[in-house]
This record gives C-alpha cells, structure tokens and sequence, in this order.
C-alpha cells in the first residue's frame, strides 16, 4: 500500500508533470507511508479498537474503493466482503444487489447457468462467505 502512496505523490498519474503537487488548489497533496502502529488499536487508522488487520483491511478496501469509483470493481468488492464497508444504501433500500441478473436468452442456451437461486439480490455461491 506504501508503494502506491508513493506513487501517487509522485505525480507519475498525471503524467510527468509534478506541477499539481504545488498547486494551491489541490493544495500540495501528498501522501505519507503509513507503518504498523497506525493501525494497532487507538491508531491513526484504527480510531474503534479494531484487530490491526482488520484496520488494515478496512485501509486497503477503501482505497480501492475511492480509486475505482464508478467501476464494477467497487461494486464486487462491496459484494465480495459483504459490504465490510458499510457504503450507506439509498433511501428506502434494505439490501444491496449481489449478482447481476441473467438474460432470458442466456437462461433458454446457456447449460451452465444456474436453475435456482438467480435473483438480483441472492449471493453468487463463492461469495456467500466473505473472506
């Protein structure tokens, strides 16, 4: 995860250009490394007294989440680890999708796809547990 941090203060995503690091809108972003004690309980990153690898965990999944904004990857992950997030639903919604939906004329060719279980909101079978 250092690594990353460390290239994002770089400036290495915007090209060569570091220009934005001094830009006062941005405001000199940079990223420092984070080491173990940020995430033992009553840490930087660990503000609930949770496990240190749970904290690590949380770390890593939302910047995962924050850099693939508006990808499908969000979407798995929030499925994969059974929303370990806690990314809020919209109003009104008691349930977050867990698979996409199977077309009638995948279902009518398709031998392999599932009979039973196949709604919006069922679990994909390998995801039913997370980690």
């Amino acid at each position: 995860m250092n690594a990353v941090r460390e290239f994002n203060s770089s400036g290495k995503l915007f090209g060569t250009s570091t220009a934005y690091l001094d830009d006062p809108d941005v405001g000199g972003v940079l990223y420092e490394d984070y080491d173990l004690a940020d995430f033992a309980p009553g840490g930087i990153e660990n503000a609930d007294n949770v496990t240190a690898n749970t904290a690590l965990l949380r770390e890593i999944l939302e910047e995962r989440y924050v850099t693939l904004i508006g990808q499908l990857e969000g979407f798995n992950d929030i499925r994969r680890t059974n929303n370990f997030l806690k990314i809020p639903l919209p109003a009104g919604k008691t349930d977050f999708p867990k698979r996409f939906l199977y077309s009638q004329i995948e279902v009518n060719t398709n031998p392999n796809v599932p009979k039973e279980n196949v709604g919006l909101f069922d679990p994909v079978p390998a995801f039913k547990t997370p980690y």
